[in-house]
């Protein structure tokens, strides 16, 4: 077995579940088995190995436990499975292999083990007669506290009385009343919830119902919970299961939208990851429930993101461990192909740097049990070996490390005391138990994530038996054994003696019938010694020879022969139950409801049995002989067939063998009643070949080694019906089975094929013969309240057959019914009554085979050649119609039906002598022809049809295992030109004949309209001739869907708590389209496009940016170019008029420059129009900048002439002098020429560039200009704000100077307009939207200049040429004094 290694004086063993699944394999019974495989590795197990590891590390280098002495290990793998952890404990305990033996062989002085608690109630068990201590860190099953059973075991986790103890005080806390319990069906589960209910019945609290989970079980078995559940009136669940258990039945909880429910949760799932989804939370938010409590241990860490496979390559685990955290391999490079070789690891990865949840060590519960239990180990073993607790001055050892005996280390380990490092008190009780301490943990949903939120506290009376007697106590010291701690806790008091005294009642009733006993004993010693002498008779007969105990009498039809073989056939279909007194034997069985098919079966296998004995070529000179035996359809009576097949006729001598009575058993046609017969006879290698069982799981041939059938298994059925059903577009389906084997396996083989095909089952109903009118109107009501159209009726002719006449009954029609081979092809149920509801049935049937020469065989039947054979005058009986039997058997009134003797059935046109249609008959045939094959190559030591030498084997030598060992290589053609073998597992090759019920000249016909056949390499064949199909429900082939298929432009939406065949179609969202129906989701639109109306097809998007052709852009335009006009106006005019006053006045050269900058600044907006390039992009930006940095540079070079100019004015004043022309052109271009740095700056470093932009509309494109740094474009617009604002300043402070003609008033208002503007502009700005952003920007260039041109210019052109008179020197010098004098 896979297992960790490390030498050590003492050795520890441990097993993990490291994988949680074990794969079966197939057990031969001629070589030894295989090695164990395991698969699904599990992180959190792996850990819990490293912990144990690193706690003997720590303990190693630990100086104050066992110095001097090293603890060693070895871990093994236990597959979650019982049998495979009894293995690694018998592996555990064994002598170690000779490679691995030193000059000192220390044997495994106590074992950690294990997780499950099965699995460690199968290794407590097994270890504790060897006294061999067991320490167990996540079994909690109550039932391992029994010392007297599992003597060694202890463990670090609590125990379930206590869990259950923890969760009944949470129900009553909160004055639950009426709850459920749900829990798993294993040793866990059922002790866990005995024990609450337990606990809780001694509060009041009720419990409404108890359901079974399994991780195994079959779906139908889950729904038959959350049909409890919904149909249940308790709002408190308790689900007492491991998470694995669990999941299935939360699913379907989830499925069929289950919420309001407050859910209870048991320590093993309450904190689990895989249901801590929020998907799961919608059902089951809000679940409280108990986990032992946390520890961090901090110095973990650094140890687990060390592992790594290359410090021991051999080391187990490792590897899968590193390949699933680093997702490559760590092997050797010649180990894999060329294709796994592209996934190999470097060998420089590394864990420290991952933050996976693996490494997180703050939040460890089963790991800490892990710590504590080897250090429970350890300190037993110190004070073991050193007398001493560990902790004090050594001295030296007491005892060598090789006299040590495992049951000392269970005594000491009992006696263990401590406190380890994190504070916490390590001991065990009188059971091994730990003290319990859970912490309560709530889902809760935080940021779309489960939380386990821990909200509070439990723990037990761990001061039980623990007193402390003084104040201030750190600690409570525990009582001796003989005492107990009295109610205050102050006081050890001496502990109850009882035993069994003569002075209490029970002591005296027992006391008188004793003596009552000894004085009657006197008279009977000699009966005594005789029934003591017949005991031993008896015992001596038993040791030396065979006794038939007992005989149960059963007809049967038997014929003698060389080789005998045993039949078992539903002769009669129902047993008629007797009371059992248990006063006598009870009596024989008595049935009812004879069967002609059945009947038939039987005489086919007689008629096979002659043609073998006649046939030369097959077992020449040695006859075969039959016994066959009604079983009643019932798994009971099947056995009592069996048991009797396999016993000899008669009593053997005491010194002959026990010999075998058959060499091989024909049976049988119910799947429940193979079972009983295969799961007997099969440890005793008895070959059984079935002839009509069905059931999937008869070809496990690890339960059913020496199984064998001659009808396809289930498992091709199913994959033919949902090859059916998908071939005809079903989706929305219903299913109807047996309550047995057969339809259980079925169902569950049927529902995981077409759930693969995306096929739904609506409901599933449960039949059976026994069932009740009741039962079976249940079935009926939900047929009626479906909206399916197609049904599968999985189940035996027997077990519907009350159902069609219910169906029939109530008159539902319309249902296209699919059927199993089971009823399909059946007698009774195909009348004219039944086909108003069931006509147009589809199924599939074995194929069927003639037989010529079987009905002169079968028409030869009579009751007058063999008297006493049995079964025969039944059938007569029903054929004749009159009674074979003698006349004496009679009264008066019965012997008026007596048959004359001259009765035939030569002419009899009876479908009992239709040998044309065989099907089952024929899977009988074969059987027996595989049997008499598989006799001759054992017998002969070669196959039949070969030159006869002679025998190499003697036929009373034959047994069974030998017969079972040809049988599974039997390969050969019969007369028909069938081959016949059986594959790995004891099936036959599938091969089915597809029937549909017609109805033609009045009675009900099973037409062959189809094949379906299996092939070698797992694939099918489907072959259908859809035209000639009859349909009940018209020539239109039928649909069977929940929602109709979603037409394009829409998606499947699932309707919470339906199926997935169950959706609402709702049209795609804006931007994503679906473009064939059906569609699951709708397909995203590329960025550049958009659905169209329909949501059928992506267009492209409308592309957007500010035209020259669309009204806003021919406005912009014409503002723009009537801007430039008025500026180029306006210079003419001032040019013309260069000499007047009134252009002197306002500095001709700067107003030039000025009018010439507007005319820039209002072109400027046409760079802006149009579709964005780069060139343009760039141009407009920085255009607009230094155009207007040129303009507002020529204002302030005007203002500062204003104030200067009136600053001349005064005597001696010589400031005018120094700001001439020459110094106004100067602070002219270098205001402009910062603002051109910065533009270069700007389209040097990060540039304008034009954009696509997706963000304003999601069905448009807008194209913009991206600014590429908007601090340079911000910037810009500061520098031209500053300079706006300078002049604004200087102008303010100069508009009330005495001029008449004050410019300074002009520039404070053109100033205040430019401003207003461009702080409005800002927000405006930010918040438009698309080419409404280009607008904003070019509406406030041309309000900003048509500002400056108006205020500045206007008043100017407005005297120049409006009223020439006042464009005089007198009038622009007058002042405002002279005006006033």
């Amino acid at each position: 077995m896979t297992s960790i290694f490390k030498e050590g004086d003492i050795l520890i063993g441990g097993i993990f579940p490291v994988f949680n699944k074990e794969i079966g394999s197939t057990a031969t019974f001629e070589t030894e088995p295989h090695g164990v495989k395991c698969a699904l590795f599990d992180l959190r197990a792996f850990r819990w190995t490293r912990v144990m590891i690193f706690a003997i590390e720590e303990i190693n280098k630990n100086p104050a436990l066992l110095p001097n002495i090293s603890l060693g290990y070895r871990i093994i793998d236990s597959c979650s499975s019982p049998t495979n952890t009894l293995r690694a404990a018998l592996t555990l305990v064994s002598t170690k292999e000779k490679k691995e033996i030193s000059s000192v062989c220390p044997a495994i002085s106590a074992v950690i083990a294990e997780a499950g608690s099965s699995q460690s109630i199968a290794v407590a068990g097994t270890l504790g007669p060897f006294q061999v201590p067991v320490v167990s860190y996540f079994s909690t099953c109550a039932c391992l506290s029994n010392r007297a059973k599992y003597p060694t075991f202890f463990r670090t986790i609590p125990s379930d009385y206590f869990q259950a103890k923890a969760l009944a005080a949470l129900v009553k806390h909160f004055g639950w009343e009426w709850i459920g319990v749900i829990h798993s069906d294993n040793d866990y589960g059922r002790n866990g919830a005995l024990a609450f209910t337990e606990e809780v019945e001694k509060r009041g609290v009720c419990i409404a119902f108890v359901g079974t989970v399994l991780r195994t079980y079959p779906v139908d078995k889950i729904l038959v919970v959350v049909e409890m559940i919904k149909q249940s009136t308790v709002k408190v669940i308790l689900a007492f299961t491991p998470e694995g258990d669990f999941y299935p039945l939360m699913k379907e909880v989830v499925k069929h939208n289950i919420t309001g429910i407050q859910w209870i949760a048991s320590e093993a799932w309450i904190t689990a990851p895989q249901p801590s989804t929020p998907e799961m939370y919608q059902a089951f938010g809000g679940a409280l429930g108990f986990v032992v409590q946390k520890m961090p241990i901090p110095n973990l860490k650094p140890f687990l993101t060390d592992i790594n496979p290359y410090q021991d390559p051999t080391a187990a685990f490792v590897k899968d461990f590193w390949e699933i955290m680093v997702g490559c391999r760590a092997d050797s490079p010649d180990m894999h192909t060329d294709a796994e070789k592209t996934n190999m690891c470097t060998g420089n990865e590394t864990l420290v740097n991952s933050q996976h949840v693996f490494f997180n060590v703050t939040q460890l519960r089963v790991s800490y049990n892990v710590y504590k239990a080897v250090y429970a180990v350890a300190h037993a073993l110190h004070q073991l070996v050193f007398c001493q607790p560990a902790g004090r001055k050594i001295v030296r050892p007491c005892l060598n490390v090789s006299e040590i005996q495992p049951k000392e280390v269970t005594y000491h380990l009992q006696r263990v005391n401590f406190r380890n490092q994190f504070g916490d008190r390590v001991f065990f009780d009188e059971n091994g138990d730990p003290p319990a301490s859970y912490d309560i943990i709530n889902w809760q949903l935080k940021n779309g994530q489960v939380e386990h939120v821990t909200l509070g506290h439990f723990a037990s009376a761990e001061n039980e038996g623990t007193i402390s007697n003084s104040s201030g106590a750190t600690e409570c010291t525990v009582c001796p054994q003989e005492y107990w701690s009295n109610e205050r806790k102050d006081e050890c008091i001496p502990k109850t003696i009882e035993f069994l005294t003569y002075h209490e009642p029970m002591g005296i009733a027992l006391t008188a019938v004793s003596l009552l006993g000894a004085s009657l004993s006197g008279g009977l010693k000699s009966e005594i010694s005789a029934s003591t002498l017949l005991l031993l008779h008896k015992q001596a007969f038993f040791a030396n020879g065979c006794e038939l105990l007992g005989q149960f009498k059963m007809p049967s039809l038997v014929k003698k022969g060389d080789i005998m073989i045993g039949g078992i056939f539903p002769v009669f279909n129902k047993e008629i139950s007797s009371s059992v007194s248990f006063e006598k034997d009870p009596p024989g069985v008595v049935c009812a409801g004879f069967d002609l098919r059945v009947f038939r079966w039987t005489q086919v296998m007689i008629f096979a049995v002659d043609e073998i004995n006649k046939d030369s070529a097959i077992l020449p000179n040695i006859s075969l002989g039959y016994r066959i035996l009604d079983s009643c359809a019932s798994p009971t009576n099947t056995l009592r067939a069996a048991l009797t097949l396999a016993s000899e006729l008669e009593e053997v001598g005491l010194t002959s063998p026990c010999s075998p009575a058959i060499s091989a058993l024909i049976a049988e046609s119910g799947s429940s009643q193979s079972i009983a017969v295969a799961g007997t006879l099969g440890p005793f290698h008895m070959p059984v070949v079935s002839y009509f069982s069905t059931c999937a799981c008869l070809s496990n041939r690890a339960k059913y080694p020496t199984f064998f059938r001659t009808i396809p298994s289930d498992y091709f059925q199913a994959k033919a019906l949902a090859a059916l059903v998908k071939h005809f577009g079903w989706e929305w389906i219903g299913v109807i089975h047996s309550d047995n084997d057969y339809g259980r396996d079925g169902v569950l083989a049927f529902t995981e094929e077409v759930e693969k095909r995306g096929v739904c089952i609506a409901f599933v109903g449960t039949v059976l013969r026994t069932y009740p009118v009741d039962k079976i109107l249940v079935v009926v009501e939900m047929i009626k309240q479906s909206t399916v159209k197609v049904i599968l009726a999985f189940t035996p002719e027997g077990d519907f057959y009350p159902l069609m006449k219910e169906v029939v009954k109530h008159n539902i029609t319309g249902i296209q019914w699919i059927a199993s081979e089971a009823w399909i092809t059946a007698p009774r149920p195909s009348t004219p009554e039944m086909y108003q509801a069931f006509g147009g049935a589809l199924g599939f049937v074995v194929q069927k085979m003639p037989i010529p020469n079987l009905k002169p065989f079968l028409t030869d039947i009579n009751p007058y050649q063999d008297p006493t054979a049995a079964f025969v005058k039944d059938f007569w009986e029903i054929m004749v119609g009159c009674r074979a039997d003698s006349p004496d058997m009679h009264t008066d009134a019965e012997k008026t039906n007596m048959c004359t003797g001259n009765e035939t059935l030569v002419n009899s046109q009876h479908v009992f002598f239709n040998v044309t249609q065989l099907r089952v008959s024929y899977n009988v045939y074969k059987a027996v022809y595989a049997v008499a094959h598989a006799l001759h190559q054992l017998v002969f030591c070669q196959p039949a049809g070969r030159k006869i030498v002679r025998p190499c084997l003697n036929v009373s030598e034959i047994q069974p295992k030998e017969v079972t060992y040809h049988l599974q290589r039997v390969n050969f053609r019969n007369q028909f030109g069938d081959r016949v073998f059986f594959d790995e597992n004891g099936d036959p090759p599938a091969s089915y004949d597809i029937i549909n019920w017609q109805l033609k000249n009045g009675q009900v016909e099973h037409v062959t309209l189809g094949h379906f056949a299996s092939a070698e390499n797992g694939d099918y064949k489907l072959s259908i001739q859809e035209e000639q199909i009859i349909w009940r429900t018209g020539n239109m082939i039928p649909t069977s869907v929940c929602s109709d298929v979603c037409p394009v432009g829409t998606r499947k939406a699932q309707i919470k708590g339906k199926p997935a065949c169950c959706f609402d179609c709702v049209s795609c969202a804006e931007g994503t389209i679906s473009n064939s129906s059906g569609a699951t989701e709708c397909t995203v639109c590329p960025q550049e496009y958009w659905s169209n109306e329909r949501k059928d097809e992506c267009i492209p998007k409308t592309i957007e940016f500010l035209t020259y052709h669309e009204p806003m852009g021919i406005a912009l335009t014409a503002v723009s170019l009537l801007g430039a006009s008025l500026s180029v106006i306006t210079m003419i005019v001032f040019i013309h008029h260069r000499e007047t006053p009134v252009v002197k006045a306002s500095n001709s050269e700067l107003s030039c420059f000025l009018l010439f900058s507007l005319f820039l600044c209002f072109l400027c907006p046409l760079t802006f129009i149009g579709r964005p390039t780069v060139w343009t992009c760039m141009l407009r930006h920085t255009a607009f900048g230094v155009t207007f940095a040129l303009c507002i540079s020529c204002i302030l070079g005007k203002t500062i002439v204003v104030v200067t100019a009136f600053r001349a004015t005064h005597p001696g004043n010589k400031v005018v002098g120094k700001f001439g022309p020459a110094q106004q052109r100067m602070i002219v271009c270098s205001c402009t020429l910062i603002q051109v740095v910065i533009c270069i700056l700007w389209l040097k470093l990060n540039p304008p560039l034009p954009d696509r932009v997706f963000r304003y509309s999601n069905k448009k494109i807008v194209l913009e200009c991206n600014t590429g740094s908007d601090a340079a474009f911000y910037a810009v617009l500061a520098y031209i704000g500053l300079l706006a604002v300078i002049c604004l300043v200087l102008a303010f402070l100069a508009r009330r100077l005495p001029d008449n003609f004050n410019e300074a008033k002009f520039i404070t208002f053109s100033m205040l307009i430019f401003c207003a503007v461009w702080i409005t502009f800002i927000p405006a700005y930010a918040s438009s939207p698309g080419k409404f952003t280009v607008a904003v920007e070019i509406f406030a260039i041309l309000s900003s200049a048509y500002g400056v041109l108006i205020c500045i210019f206007a008043p100017k052109c407005y005297i120049i040429l409006g009223k020439p008179e006042k464009n005089t020197r007198k009038h622009v010098n007058v002042t405002n004094i002279q005006k006033k004098a």
